[in-house]
C-alpha cells in the first residue's frame, strides 16, 4: 500500500483494519515510518505479513498488543527494521506462523526479552530469521525447532548443492550467520550455543552422517538401505556430534 514512500509517516491510530487479511509489504522501504498509531490496530484477522516492515529504518512503535493469531506468513517481517526493539512482541501469539525466513535479519537493535516463550512448533521455515541482528542475545532454549530442522534437512538433501553435514549446528549457522557459508562449527554463530533451542537430534541420534550429493540423492528417493555391496556407502563418513 504505501511500499517505496520513503518520507511517509503519518500518524493511523484511525484506521479500522479488523476484516483485512494481507498486510504484505505494506510499509515497505517506508524509511521514516514510526509506526505511529499503529498499537491500536486490530489485526486479528490478518494471515500475511510478508515484509510488512522491511527498511522500516525509524520503526519504534509498540505492538506488543496485537494479536496475529491467525497470521500464517512472517517473512522478513521486521527485515532491517533497524531501530526496532520489539518491545512486547514476546506476547504475539505465533502458534499458527509456518514461515519465519528472515524476521529479524539486520534488525540491529532487536533485542526482545522473553522471545523464548513463542510457540514456534509449527514453524516450517526459519533461515536467516536473526542473522545480522547482531544486538540479540536472548534464550531460546524452550523453542521447538523440529518441524523447521526436518523440513530444511529433506530440501538441502535433494538438492544438488555441495555436500555440507545435515546437523543441527549447521542448522542454527542457517538461522543465525552473517553469510549464506553453511558451518557445522558453532563458533561462528554470534549468538552463544547455550541460548540455542535444543537439539531434536539427540533425542534419537548419537551421531551424524556426511553426505555426498551422489549418497544424498539415493537416499531422498527409497529407504530403507540395502548395504550388500560396500560400494553404496562411499561418501559416507560416520562422526560423533559436537559437544
Amino acid at each position: 500500500m504505501f511500499s517505496g514512500f520513503a518520507n511517509f509517516d503519518a500518524d493511523l491510530g484511525g484506521w479500522d483494519v479488523s476484516k483485512a487479511t494481507s498486510m504484505r509489504m505494506m510499509f515497505q522501504s517506508c524509511v521514516r515510518f514510526r509506526g505511529r498509531g499503529l498499537e491500536s490496530w486490530d489485526v486479528s484477522s490478518v494471515t500475511d505479513m510478508t515484509h510488512m516492515f522491511e527498511c522500516n529504518f525509524a520503526l519504534d512503535a509498540f505492538l506488543g498488543s496485537w494479536d496475529v493469531s491467525s497470521v500464517r506468513n512472517m517473512t522478513g517481517l521486521f527485515i532491517g527494521a533497524i531501530a526496532m526493539k520489539g518491545e512486547g512482541i514476546s506476547a504475539w501469539n505465533v502458534a499458527n506462523v509456518t514461515d519465519m525466513s528472515s524476521i529479524f535479519s539486520r534488525a540491529s537493535s532487536f533485542n526482545e526479552p522473553n522471545l523464548g516463550k513463542w510457540n514456534v512448533a509449527a514453524v516450517e521455515r526459519v533461515g536467516g530469521a536473526l542473522r545480522g541482528a547482531t544486538k540479540f542475545a536472548q534464550p531460546l532454549n524452550d523453542w521447538d525447532l523440529s518441524k523447521a530442522f526436518n523440513t530444511w534437512r529433506d530440501e538441502i538433501s535433494r538438492s544438488p548443492a555441495r555436500p555440507f553435514f545435515l546437523t543441527f549446528d549447521t542448522f542454527m549457522c542457517h538461522i543465525l550467520c552473517d553469510t549464506d557459508i553453511y558451518s557445522d562449527d558453532p563458533g561462528v554463530c554470534k549468538l552463544s550455543r547455550a541460548l540455542w533451542p535444543r537439539d531434536p537430534t539427540k533425542k534419537t541420534t548419537e551421531g551424524h552422517i556426511a553426505v555426498s550429493p551422489v549418497s544424498r540423492a539415493s537416499a531422498s528417493k527409497s529407504p530403507p538401505w540395502t548395504v550388500e555391496s560396500t560400494e553404496m556407502l562411499s561418501g559416507l563418513s560416520r562422526e560423533p556430534l559436537p559437544s
